[in-house]
C-alpha cells in the first residue's frame, strides 16, 4: 500500500547572456515549497522475528513531510583562442528545511507500538564547478572538470527503523 498525496510549488528565475561575445553566463534563483501526506505500509507476516515469533507490519499512511528550499546559482564561460578553449567557473548555494511528522505504528509479535514524532532537518551547501574544455575539431571535445555535488537525503520512518532494529538485533540509527 502506497497512498501518497503531494502538493508542490517550484519557481526558477534566470538571467542569461544572449550575445555572441566570448563571455557567456547564467545566474538564477530557485525556490520550492512542498508537502506530502501518506506513506508506506509494510507487511511481512512470515518474516522470522525471533525464536517462535513470525511477522511484523508497519503502518505509515498518516505521515506528513514538509519541505522548503531555495538556491542561488551562477556560471560563466569565457572562450579564448578563437573559441577553441572554454574556461568555465560556477557555483550554487542551496538551503533546505524539512519537517517529518510521523503518525504510524509498528505491529510486531502481536503487540502494537504507536509512534508519533516530529523529525526536523536543515541542510545547506555551496557547490563550486570548474571546467576547461578544448574543442578538438568539428566532432571532438576534451575537457577536465572539478565539481562538488549535493543531494539532501530522506528522513527515515522511526517505525520502519524500529522494525529493522528488532529484526536484525542491532540499532541502525547508530551505524
Amino acid at each position: 500500500l502506497w497512498p501518497l498525496t503531494t502538493h508542490s510549488f517550484n519557481e526558477d528565475i534566470r538571467l542569461t547572456s544572449n550575445g555572441t561575445g566570448p563571455l557567456q553566463y547564467i545566474f538564477g534563483f530557485f525556490y520550492q515549497n512542498g508537502d506530502t501526506l501518506g506513506g508506506q505500509t509494510v507487511q511481512l507476516p512470515d518474516f522470522v522475528v525471533g525464536p517462535g515469533v513470525n511477522g511484523f507490519n508497519t503502518v505509515n499512511d498518516r505521515n506528513q513531510l514538509f519541505s522548503t528550499g531555495w538556491a542561488v546559482y551562477g556560471q560563466a564561460t569565457y572562450s579564448v583562442f578563437d573559441r577553441a578553449l572554454d574556461l568555465t567557473v560556477g557555483g550554487r548555494y542551496y538551503q533546505e528545511r524539512r519537517r517529518f511528522v510521523e503518525d504510524s505504528q509498528l505491529e510486531i509479535a502481536g503487540s502494537v507500538i504507536p509512534n508519533q514524532s516530529t523529525t526536523r532537518s536543515r541542510s545547506s551547501t555551496f557547490n563550486p564547478r570548474f571546467n576547461i574544455a578544448y574543442h578538438a575539431g568539428k566532432d571532438g571535445l576534451l575537457y577536465v572538470e572539478a565539481a562538488k555535488g549535493f543531494r539532501s537525503g530522506a528522513i527515515s520512518s522511526a517505525s520502519i527503523v524500529g522494525a529493522s532494529n528488532a529484526v536484525l538485533g542491532v540499532n541502525l540509527s547508530t551505524l
